[in-house]
């Protein structure tokens, strides 16, 4: 059980086992690969989409789904800007916002799994291949097909996931008691990929689950109108 505390409600229901988080001090993001993107966005609980304009880059057409706009929508700006810098993204595409040293896409014969050689492997590009090791920390939004297979390549690092806020699925119960912190979003809205209208149907609340809840922002809590902390398990 925990301790929620929400900023649209000043007498919060108190559950014991955790505390809220209150602001932490300001961070400053190092150099990172690829196009740099900083806008100044603001607002709490509702997470607005960055940008109207439909980029021209490839979208990833493979994975077991067929879809070919899987893994194509993007996490919105306001949200990628208030998170810290990571050293990989394993899951990404060509349109991220997110803050990475190393990002991995399947457009440019990338793969987050490293061809499985080893947990943390992975290979960005077609020729920088590595190891994310235990205080890597690691941007998570897999496709939701691979989430658990992800999950557990990754779990050994300083990761932090960005996925629904929803109990039902089987790999919810896994991340949530490993995380030190969860930030719940009332509303993301997604940036949709080139040629697909906006209103992708998502109806879930999203949430970001931090396995050090140190590593979660200012900006962070200041968009999220709830937030608490919890003692991992295992």
């Amino acid at each position: 059980m925990t301790n929620v505390v929400s900023r649209y409600q000043p007498h919060s229901r108190k559950i014991p086992g955790s505390s809220f988080l209150s602001p932490l001090g300001e961070r400053t993001p190092g150099n990172y690969l690829q196009q740099q993107n900083r806008a100044t966005t603001g607002g709490v609980g509702k997470v607005p989409a960055a940008s109207t304009e439909a980029p021209r880059e490839t979208v990833n057409v493979r994975g077991g789904s067929k879809d070919p706009n899987r893994g194509a929508w993007c996490t919105p700006q306001a949200v990628a800007d208030a998170l810290p810098e990571f050293g990989i993204d394993p899951f990404s595409n060509p349109r991220s916002h997110i803050k990475s040293l190393y990002r991995c896409m399947l457009e440019d014969g990338g793969d987050g799994f490293g061809g499985q050689a080893a947990p943390g492997s992975y290979r960005c590009g077609r020729d920088l291949y590595g190891e994310a090791h235990g205080a890597t920390r690691v941007f998570l939004q897999p496709p939701y097909s691979i989430v658990e297979k992800a999950f557990r390549h990754y779990q050994h690092t300083r990761w932090v996931a960005l996925l629904r806020f929803d109990p039902r699925p089987t790999w919810f119960d896994e991340i949530y008691w490993r995380a030190e912190l969860v930030c719940v979003f009332s509303e993301i809205e997604f940036e949709s990929p080139p040629g697909v209208s906006k209103g992708g149907g998502n109806s879930f609340p999203h949430a970001l689950y931090y396995r050090r809840a140190e590593d979660v922002t200012p900006d962070v809590l200041k968009l999220a109108p709830i937030a608490w902390r919890k003692k991992p398990r295992g």
